[in-house]
């Protein structure tokens, strides 16, 4: 948590001497917090509130994909061709367009503890990993054709209380 304090205090006083020297072109959360004239303290401890949930739930989702793709070595294969034989892409854009790292995402998170995530009639066998689920009948494609899923698969929730990490 120290390393935490201290990495987050330096971009504070970093981003305090921007805004004395140009407005920044795009803002940041540590920006916002410069610029609503808070005390440095109270300005991080804010900050803290909004990316250790962020952190928390990040790292124990990819804890739990690692996990089960351990204990399933066949789509482990799986995912592994198909990053192959994409490149192994770096970037967002063409990590999303790979069907099967889709559906192993989308899984892992659905096997959180949120309740509705675990529903048997949205999701049937809930307590199996199985990204397939997610998966066209050929695997080629993220499948949309299941109503009832696609409405409970709301992990970051909706309306005014949407996770500020969802985008």
């Amino acid at each position: 948590m120290r390393e935490f304090d201290e990495w987050s205090a330096s971009g504070f006083e970093a981003n305090q001497a921007q805004e004395k020297e140009q407005a920044a072109s795009l803002p940041n959360f540590i920006r916002v917090m410069v610029r609503s004239g808070l005390a440095p303290q109270s300005a991080l401890s804010e900050a803290k509130e909004m990316l250790g949930p962020g952190t928390d739930t990040t790292s124990a989702s990819l804890a739990h994909i690692l996990w089960a793709l351990a204990h399933n070595p066949q789509y482990q294969d799986d995912l592994f061709d198909d990053l192959s034989r994409n490149g192994f892409p770096e970037h967002m854009s063409s990590l999303e367009a790979i069907p099967k790292l889709k559906a192993c995402v989308k899984e892992g998170i659905s096997s959180s503890p949120i309740w509705y995530l675990r529903d048997k009639t949205a999701f049937p066998n809930p307590e199996e990993y199985d990204p397939y689920r997610w998966l066209t009948p050929d695997g080629q494609g993220v499948s949309d054709g299941f109503p009832l899923r696609d409405k409970y698969y709301i992990p970051f929730s909706k309306g005014s209380n949407v996770c500020i990490g969802a985008q």
